[in-house]
């Protein structure tokens, strides 16, 4: 389910869980398989049941304290989710994902310490996610050294996992460095990348590196390209934020504004949708579209989101819209936080 989403998957997934709640009702994985469905599902008080009732038979399988502690965190349980990634004795003390997860969700407010943690992390098992995690986050604080020296510690198959592979295109192509980008994207042979919450075609982050090169038609085409692979996917899913999202920004970049807005219309009538209309994403369409000024009062009626958000702060499309005096100083606002929070790091020999 973390991998594909989709309308058709989601019914098979239920339908699976159906079948063998019938079968099994009382079985760990039967619980494991309701409650991971029921996180799919973002009904996360019934999902901390499921994963509780199956504790109670396998308090020693740390997939199960993982639902939980997901659960926990939905319901905007924070410390009890903290408790269960940082104490629960399914993980044994050796396991690195409760250590990412939690870091993951604590990298805003205290980088210094989800930075701890992503490195025990990292020493003791490392994992996609784990390095996914940790390059966002320095990205997050504007640290490029460390985030390049990051990717060169990934081992070359690892980096060719869909998650990696645009963490690395963006840590690049946002740092002004185009040619590892393309050397790196020239090695994936997959058309469509998707991983975790990523979701992308391939010749859509291409685009960006090309145009850093100052190769524009060159960009151009690979984002037209881009338009073709994801009109198989909104074949499939007419209706799906995700794609009509991709759709609106493509066509923005293309230099089709006004058939881009019309799919913007389309996303305003999806409001319980994450991808549909946050302000960071209505404010990235905006830069694709050259509405630098309306971007920037979209960014500053939402001001929080560029201290969650480093693509605001360090993207090459977003430059013309962070010129705009009201983002100027929102940026310095934020540059200014992550340099006291930088004072507090580990010191890494």
């Amino acid at each position: 389910l973390n991998y594909d989403a989709s309308k058709a998957r989601v019914e098979a997934a239920r339908g699976q869980v159906e079948r063998a709640v019938r079968l099994a009702p009382q079985a760990v994985e039967t619980e494991l398989a309701a409650g991971a469905y029921r996180l799919q599902q973002r009904e996360y008080a019934v999902a901390e049941q499921h994963f509780r009732r199956a504790l109670a038979l396998a308090p020693r399988d740390p997939r199960l304290a993982l639902g939980l502690a997901e659960a926990l965190d939905g319901q905007q349980k924070t410390e009890d989710a903290r408790d269960v990634w940082l104490t629960h004795p399914a993980f044994g003390g050796r396991d690195p994902r409760p250590l990412v997860e939690w870091a993951a969700r604590i990298r805003v407010k205290d980088f210094p310490e989800a930075e701890k943690l992503f490195l025990r992390a990292l020493e003791l098992a490392p994992t996609t996610r784990g390095y996914s995690q940790y390059l966002n986050a320095l990205l997050l604080v504007g640290d490029a050294p460390t985030a390049k020296e990051l990717i060169a510690s990934i081992p070359p198959a690892v980096l060719q996992e869909d998650a990696l592979v645009m963490d690395a295109v963006k840590a690049w192509t946002w740092g002004g460095e185009p040619e590892p980008a393309l050397a790196l994207l020239a090695r994936i042979p997959r058309d469509f990348l998707e991983e975790f919450v990523y979701s992308t075609p391939k010749d859509a982050i291409l685009g960006h590196a090309l145009k850093l090169q100052g190769r524009h038609a060159a960009a151009e085409a690979a984002w037209n390209r881009a338009l073709a692979v994801l009109e198989t996917k909104l074949a499939a899913e007419p209706g799906r934020a995700r794609w009509l999202r991709l759709r609106a920004d493509l066509l923005a970049l293309t230099g089709r504004v006004e058939e881009a807005e019309k799919v913007q219309t389309l996303l305003q009538d999806l409001p319980n949708d994450s991808f549909a209309n946050t302000d960071f994403y209505r404010a990235r369409f905006l830069a694709h579209a050259g509405k630098a000024q309306e971007a920037a009062a979209t960014i500053a009626g939402g001001k929080l989101w560029l201290r969650e958000h480093s693509e605001g702060r360090l993207a090459p499309w977003f430059a013309e819209v962070r010129r705009q005096p009201r983002v100027t100083e929102l940026v310095k606002t934020w540059e200014r936080e992550y340099e006291e929070m930088s004072r507090r790091r580990v010191v890494k020999g």
